[in-house]
């Protein structure tokens, strides 16, 4: 059954259904899919797809990973608002500030299309609920939400903030290292010696994952080192400059990935 067969609006969830259906089975990237997925974003019954909340993670995402395969921020752009509708959708605004299944695709498509500020009411509003397996969450979700969070908020150049989300992805780190963990721990290095000049300590229960994840990132662990002794008033030397300016040197294609 073809979803254009169904009204959007009236039928949301058996639309829902079919358009998951139709997304498993097209090549990406699809310019009519992504139409279909966004249309029916802007338009579906808030009360129908609460209650289908796998379907719509499935469907973001299906959604999403057009988006990339399309390479382009301008088509991305186009996903930006009506992803911003279906966050609406599926946050209850009876319940405290509470993580969706949209939260994660949201943050991926604004990064997508470069539209960091239309994110920002998201990123405002402290979550302080995850709700169970049944929400159509998964653990790691959170993980890579707060990451997405944090480059939004680089993007921005609010370097505080993004600092906060670093860690909130430690926090939320319930195994061992990931790739987004190691991405994290990086951006982290990073932030810091932007924001501080020095990199702040993550909680002490964190030590052994941190521990896990230094040889993944020895490039930006000897850029601290330099740079921190560069900028040591008591100790740095025009030497401990251009040892820096050389680290940044040598590592220059790793930074700039």
């Amino acid at each position: 059954v073809d979803p254009a067969q169904c009204s959007p609006e009236a039928h949301s969830a058996v639309y829902l259904f079919l358009l998951v259906a139709k997304g498993a089975v097209t090549k990406e990237p699809d310019d009519t899919f992504v139409s279909m997925a966004c249309r029916f974003m802007s338009v579906c019954s808030a009360e129908q797809v609460a209650l289908e909340p796998k379907s719509v993670s499935v469907l973001c995402k299906q959604l999403v990973s057009h988006l990339e395969k399309g390479n382009s921020p301008m088509h991305a752009l186009l996903a930006v608002r009506p992803l911003k509708t279906m966050l609406g959708k599926m946050t209850a605004p009876s319940k405290p500030p509470h993580m969706t299944v949209v939260h994660r695709p949201f943050a991926q498509v604004c990064i997508l299309a470069k539209c960091y500020k239309e994110a920002t009411a998201m990123l405002e509003a402290q979550i302080i609920d995850l709700p169970a397996e049944r929400a159509g969450l998964d653990p790691y979700d959170i993980v890579v939400y707060a990451y997405y969070g944090a480059m939004i908020h680089i993007g921005m150049k609010r370097y505080m903030e993004a600092l906060t989300y670093l860690r909130m992805a430690f926090t939320a780190s319930v195994g061992g290292p990931t790739s987004c963990l190691v991405e994290a721990y990086k951006k982290y290095i990073l932030v810091s010696l932007i924001a501080h000049g020095s990199v702040i300590e993550l909680p002490k229960w964190s030590n052994r994952m941190q521990q896990q994840l230094l040889p993944h990132v020895t490039a930006y662990t000897e850029l601290k080192e330099a740079f921190v002794k560069s900028a040591d008033a008591k100790g740095g030397t025009a030497e401990d400059a251009t040892q820096f300016a050389a680290k940044i040197e040598e590592h220059a294609a790793v930074y700039t990935k």
